[in-house]
């Protein structure tokens, strides 16, 4: 298991009134699967002043089946879950539409205490979401939500495909498509609301 422990609140600070609870049995048998999958990871603690966004089972996750541009803080089984999407889903997508794997995800990010602009709860608050800018391909090449959704070549067949495929596997998933807020990204969710944008 890894020692390093964070403590996050929305900005990932360094905060001194964080508490870390020891894991679970069901928290200890995620991170035993974290690590037979070979996902990076650190454990983190939530600021205990913030109930509203308590994450069960936090992880600090900087690569899954391949690597993220930057670090982002999710649930224990949402890390799993999307470490499976990437491994199942992505990779092979991408490999069929260019014949190229994956090895970076872009993200915007994923944890941030906040709630959605209609007030209700936001899965981010949970650990529970992702906002997937693209990808680079392991020839270099980048696949941009914003630049390319619209595109009717194969980056924007790949895209799409990802998507429909996302709305298999997640609650909520939010495109182009959805919104103006999600002009440059696709969120996705494992909350209590379904919808597939």
């Amino acid at each position: 298991m890894k020692r390093a422990l964070l403590c996050a609140a929305a900005a990932v600070a360094l905060l001194p009134s964080c508490t870390v609870r020891p894991p679970s049995p069901n928290g200890a048998q995620c991170y035993a699967e974290l690590d037979r999958r070979g996902v990076r990871w650190e454990p983190v603690a939530v600021e205990a002043s913030v109930s509203a966004c308590e994450i069960t089972v936090p992880v600090r996750v900087s690569a899954a089946e391949v690597a993220w541009n930057q670090p982002g803080i999710v649930s224990c089984s949402f890390a799993l879950t999307l470490d499976g999407f990437t491994r199942d889903v992505i990779d092979p997508l991408a490999r069929a539409t260019f014949g190229e794997g994956v090895r970076l995800v872009r993200h915007f990010g994923t944890y941030a205490c906040r709630a959605t602009r209609n007030g209700k709860e936001s899965l981010h608050a949970r650990g529970e979401a992702i906002d997937i800018a693209g990808f680079e391909l392991d020839d270099g090449t980048v696949i941009s939500v914003e630049r390319d959704w619209r595109r009717r070549d194969s980056r924007g067949v790949f895209l799409h495909a990802l998507a429909r495929a996302a709305c298999r596997q997640f609650s909520m998933v939010l495109t182009p498509d959805s919104d103006a807020d999600h002009y440059n990204h696709i969120h996705v969710d494992d909350g209590p609301y379904r919808g597939c944008g």
